[in-house]
């Protein structure tokens, strides 16, 4: 079961995060690990592990890079796959766009995404979407910018995070991604557009920070 508006208040700490002092998100405590949270709340949250909960690094990086550069998004449509707490769609929304969409498996991240587009006084469409369901998605959007931040966590989701993002690239959409140097990460058919300093949570290694790329897939 999702997560009530309530109990995801209740849960949940509003941060600022040093690399996007112009927003909020609600995730975990500070301090706290992901693991920590979820077998804290156990009880709401099962099993799955709470991505949402974070702000990944590759995503922050994404982020900074829209609203450092808002000429790649004013008056066009966003769509931020696997979008997490929603701060892609945001910082989007915050830079000019159109209008954004945020896309994602968990329907706890879709509650999250629509949290911080109100903490943020912006409006995001946040649904329910798999990574292959992206191209229904674009489908009934024109001039769109699909943008992915961290999908290469692990192999598989990574493997077909590629697969869906470099056919749409092969096809004419312009996509922009983020990720802090993964193995699995695309390396071939890309074009580097920005790296940044981002503050890392425990998963990555507690007080550090690691160096994230921004790049966008080439047709």
């Amino acid at each position: 079961m999702p997560l009530a508006t309530n109990e995801f208040e209740r849960i949940t700490e509003l941060q600022s995060l040093a690399a996007l002092p112009e927003l909020t998100f609600a995730g975990l405590p500070a301090a706290m690990t992901l693991e920590a949270f979820r077998t804290a709340h156990c009880d709401l949250l099962g099993a799955g592990v709470p991505y949402w909960a974070v702000a990944w690094p590759g995503g922050q990086a994404l982020a900074r890079f829209l609203l450092d550069n808002p000429d790649r998004v004013v008056g066009r449509q966003v769509i931020d796959i696997g979008c997490g707490a929603g701060l892609v769609a945001a910082a989007a929304m915050r830079a000019g766009a159109a209008g954004a969409t945020a896309l994602d498996h968990d329907p706890n991240a879709v509650l999250a995404a629509a949290q911080t587009a109100r903490l943020n006084d912006v409006e995001v469409a946040a649904q329910l979407a798999t990574i292959e369901g992206l191209a229904e998605e674009l489908e009934a959007a024109r001039d769109t910018i699909v943008c992915a931040g961290d999908l290469w966590y692990e192999p598989e989701t990574g493997r077909r995070a590629t697969t869906a993002l470099t056919g749409l690239a092969a096809q004419g959409t312009e996509v922009y991604c983020g990720d802090p140097g993964r193995p699995g990460r695309p390396r071939t058919g890309v074009k580097e557009l920005a790296r940044y300093t981002i503050s890392v949570a425990p998963e990555f290694a507690t007080g550090r920070s690691v160096r994230a790329c921004v790049f966008a897939l080439l047709p």
